[in-house]
């Protein structure tokens, strides 16, 4: 019975033989391992699975890499900020004294009795200034301008080619009178001044006996300024001579040789029809203009 036992035991264990053929078909994976094989491999398995989780927890983990770090201190930080706004002011300023920051070119408009360069001594305005100051300044130039009685106005621009633009509105010198060996001029706006200058009187009516009638000498000399400019410089003397009827009455005499008489409140508006009454009289005369519109050839 005993040996029955031993011989169907014997049967279930495997020889040496198949046991290694075995282990080669598992190492081969030919073969599914058995209970026997993990459990005989059991204290073989464990570090494996262990060295598994190590990995999973290695592969979980967030990786880090080393940065060199640079840390100013506070007294470096304040100092290259300083440094470098030093830097930012001396390269605005380089730029700003550079020639593509200059005036390279300046045209005057709008003169009819001034020259350039009286304009610009006015305005203090020359070439080679400051574009950034001019643009942020130009009320400066303006005031500097309008300090001179003969400047009503002046506007200032600059394009991109650094040319300066003025456009210049006179106060127009529209006549004059002498005076103890002195010459005044009468402008349009009704100043006065003195011809300090030389200026010339080329196309410029001379004032008479207005003395003591400085109210309609003002009034005279504004409607005068309103007119076109041919109509203006056509007259070469202007009489205060009242009478009973008309104590306004003014006696304009012209280039061409014709008498006007015309009241001086209705200057402007009346003289201004002068070229077209001209154009049908065939020989010069007196114009009245007081009331109405009539023409008399000298002599009748």
């Amino acid at each position: 019975m005993d040996e029955e036992k031993q011989l169907n035991h014997s049967d279930k264990k495997m020889s040496n033989r198949e046991r290694l053929d075995h282990l080669d078909k598992l190492l081969a994976g030919e073969v599914e391992p058995t209970l026997e094989d993990e459990a005989a491999s059991g204290s073989a398995t464990e570090p494996k699975q262990v060295d598994r989780v190590a990995d999973q927890k290695t592969a979980d983990a967030p990786s880090y890499r080393w940065r060199p770090t640079f840390r100013l201190m506070p007294y470096e930080s304040t100092a290259l900020k300083v440094l470098s706004s030093l830097v930012a002011i001396v390269v605005v300023l380089l730029v700003l004294n550079s020639n593509l920051m200059r005036v390279q070119k300046i045209t005057v408009t709008g003169l009819e009795q001034m020259t350039k360069t009286e304009v610009l001594k006015s305005a203090r305005l020359t070439k080679g200034q400051s574009i950034f100051f001019l643009q942020t300044e130009r009320n400066y130039y303006r005031q500097n301008a309008q300090k001179n009685a003969l400047i009503k106005d002046i506007s200032v621009s600059v394009d991109s080619t650094n040319t300066v633009h003025v456009l210049v509105k006179e106060n127009l010198k529209v006549g004059y009178f002498e005076r103890h060996n002195k010459r005044y001029f009468l402008l349009a706006d009704g100043q006065v001044i003195v011809d300090a200058k030389n200026y010339s009187v080329l196309d410029l009516p001379e004032f008479n006996d207005f003395n003591g009638h400085v109210p309609t000498l003002k009034s005279v000399v504004k409607q005068l300024g309103q007119l076109d400019r041919p109509i203006r410089t056509s007259v070469s003397e202007i009489t205060y001579s009242p009478t009973k009827e008309n104590p306004k009455r003014l006696i304009l005499f012209m280039d061409d040789g014709n008498e006007v008489l015309v009241s001086s409140n209705q200057l402007a508006r009346k003289l201004k029809y002068y070229p077209a009454m001209i154009a049908q009289m065939s020989e010069n005369g007196v114009i009245d203009l007081q009331v109405g519109a009539f023409a008399t050839p000298y002599g009748q």
